[in-house]
């Protein structure tokens, strides 16, 4: 097959699905960014999903699947804004809750001027995985107005939920896939953390077995 997609009409044909794929994206993405924006409800369920698939996708390409996810967490807080503004409502910027979060923030903000810090990268990449998922809160705040939504996201919750224990339940006992394999024994302080007890603890779509443990006995006693 790569001997015959090394010819003119090869290149010509790679064009043509790069071209396609450009066109889905472009066709399927922008509409969607833009439900967010004007959606919160939406931009909500669809930060949830994508959400439990980033460290699943990140075993399998080196996209940069987590700085899209923090692109589209921005693009809700844009959203978020242009509703405040339009409806003039801040109360929920102002219960104990969100103003507990301000002091969170203005405290490490006051962490830039801490003579003891190692270097201002490292407070920036401490700082960025915490703050741009708080920017959640705020949302979800707000566009949580209804008890339909609320059943809406337990429902996904849940369904994503039972998926990642059907996929674990696929490690466990038909095994790892070959990119999962190697994902793993890439890292040999990586293999040797999930390697315990004479056998691979399983991870599904999470980033390490503890995630999934916890995710999976969490969800487990609130559907009981």
């Amino acid at each position: 097959m790569l001997r015959q997609l090394n010819s003119p009409l090869g290149y010509l044909l790679v064009a043509v699905v790069i071209v396609i794929v450009a066109l889905l994206g472009i066709l399927i993405g922008i509409p969607v960014l833009i439900k967010c924006f004007f959606d919160l409800e939406f931009g909500v369920l669809l930060t949830l999903t994508c959400s439990f698939f980033v460290t699943f996708l990140r075993k399998f390409s080196d996209i940069p699947f987590g700085t899209a996810l923090d692109a589209l967490l921005l693009l809700l807080l844009a959203g978020l804004i242009y509703q405040l503004v339009k409806e003039r409502n801040f109360k929920f910027a102002t219960n104990p809750v969100s103003i507990i979060i301000y002091i969170w923030i203005l405290y490490n903000l006051l962490q830039i001027m801490n003579p003891n810090a190692p270097s201002i990268n490292g407070w920036a990449y401490a700082v960025r995985s915490l703050a741009l998922w708080l920017i959640i809160y705020f949302v979800a705040f707000h566009a949580i107005r209804n008890l339909r939504f609320v059943k809406r996201f337990l429902i996904l919750t849940t369904a994503l939920m039972f998926l990642s224990a059907l996929y674990g339940l696929k490690q466990e006992y038909i095994g790892f896939s070959g990119q999962e394999m190697a994902w793993l024994q890439a890292d040999p302080l990586r293999y040797q953390l999930y390697f315990t007890w004479s056998r691979l603890r399983v991870f599904s779509l999470f980033a390490d077995p503890t995630s999934f443990g916890i995710a999976m006995a969490y969800w487990g006693v609130f559907c009981l």
